[in-house]
């Protein structure tokens, strides 16, 4: 009976008895014995850095002291850019929800009730001279506005003062750029185009063109490109001399250019041009607009350099990089004069209807802003996607884009 008792003992702690008869032999016991594994953590697979700091564990055999660290509590508020917890153990982790408050498109929210509200205008300049129509605006990295107008370049402030004027133009100023340095360029019917202080003096003047300079824009070197009543586009050093010529078979109304400074040109005839950076040279042309190409746009901000183009035929498209038509907008009753793109691809586009609309990436209208009482001429659009906007009714606009305000 003292052999079954050990042999039932041993199958009891995971042991194995091999006998040859009815009862185990003491050496089958002993065997048996020896069976009984008396390490389990043989098949443990955790290392140091998977047992919290100060605790011990066993693993293969041996004793292991926890590196983990102890966070303790976390609490996470939302916020629009991502937030990472560091690595370790947590007792308890906590999201607040989104408080009462403004918010934009693209937020997360937690509630179902919600008001929304804009687009609003934030300000308006209005220009003193009867004939002072706002032709150009844009905005510099730090939110000050530059505009032109009949002979004169102004610097406004973000709260919609003016700075400086700049009178050294004796035509209408039909254009106007600003470089990361906050230099200003601008071109006019006086068939100059001009670059001009951060403090509002000229610093050179480019008289090779033979009409009226319809576009200005600058690249990140410091080159400057320019579409003209001459039919030409011409690209500039950052000294101002010509580097090339473009001719076109009609009148430039705009020109802009990418990271990689390719030049894009849209022209009388109704097609956007993709120029060589070195040569001017066309690489390929975009027909599908029916009537004069009046303003373009690249989105710089991703990969893919995707061009809009605003049209006389009431159109605004989007090209691919390789001059094939993505979508087309039909929503303006007017000609599109302008359009501008944001850091997210939103577009804005300015028109003979008296509007300015934002689409998304993907051509649909989000809003339209029906303030003007005149055509829109030009748009422009800060980091903050505030949004500039001038035209026939002598007024520059500074104008919030759609908040949303939770209700609880």
């Amino acid at each position: 009976d003292g052999k079954n008792l050990l042999e039932t003992s041993i199958k009891s702690k995971g042991g194995r008895v091999s006998k040859q008869g009815t009862v185990a032999t003491f050496n089958e016991l002993d065997l048996g014995i020896k069976s009984i594994e008396t390490d389990n953590t043989g098949d443990a697979t955790a290392v140091a850095g998977d047992i919290l700091s100060g605790k011990t564990a066993y693993v293969k055999g041996k004793k292991l002291t926890g590196t983990m660290p102890n966070r303790g509590s976390k609490t996470f508020s939302p916020s629009k850019s991502k937030q990472t917890a560091d690595s370790g153990y947590y007792s308890s982790i906590t999201v607040n929800p989104i408080s009462n408050g403004y918010y934009g498109i693209g937020d997360i929210l937690t509630s179902d009730k919600f008001e929304v509200t804009g687009p609003d205008q934030v300000w308006s300049f209005a220009f003193p001279v009867s004939n002072e129509i706002v032709n150009a605006v844009a905005v510099d990295n730090e939110g000050n506005v530059y505009s032109g107008d009949y002979g004169i370049v102004r610097k406004i402030s973000p709260s919609g003062k003016q700075i400086w004027v700049f009178t050294g133009h004796s035509g209408s100023v039909n254009s106007v750029t600003v470089d990361d340095e906050g230099n200003v360029y601008s071109g006019s019917s006086d068939r100059t185009l001009r670059k001009i202080s951060s403090s509002g003096n000229e610093i050179w003047k480019f008289t090779g063109h033979t009409g009226s300079v319809n576009s200005v824009t600058v690249d990140d070197e410091g080159s400057v490109y320019s579409g003209s009543n001459d039919y030409t586009v011409r690209k500039l050093s950052p000294s101002g001399n010509e580097i090339w010529k473009s001719e076109h078979g009609k009148t430039v109304f705009s020109v802009a250019v990418d990271r990689n400074r390719n030049v894009y040109s849209g022209s009388d005839d109704g097609i956007v041009r993709r120029l060589h950076p070195s040569s001017g040279n066309e690489i390929w042309r975009f027909t599908g607009h029916t009537d004069s190409v009046r303003a373009l746009a690249v989105d710089n901000k991703g990969n893919i350099r995707n061009i809009y183009s605003g049209s006389n035929d009431y159109t605004l498209r989007k090209i691919s990089p390789d001059g094939k038509e993505i979508w087309k907008f039909t929503g303006h009753t007017g000609t599109v004069m302008a359009v501008a793109i944001d850091n997210n691809g939103n577009i804005y586009s300015g028109s003979g209807d008296k509007t300015v609309r934002r689409l998304s990436p993907s051509g649909k209208q989000m809003w339209s802003f029906m303030e003007h009482t005149q055509p829109v001429y030009t748009v422009a659009v800060d980091n903050e996607n505030n949004i500039y906007s001038g035209g026939y009714d002598k007024t520059l606009r500074k104008i919030s884009d759609i908040k949303i305000k939770i209700i609880r």
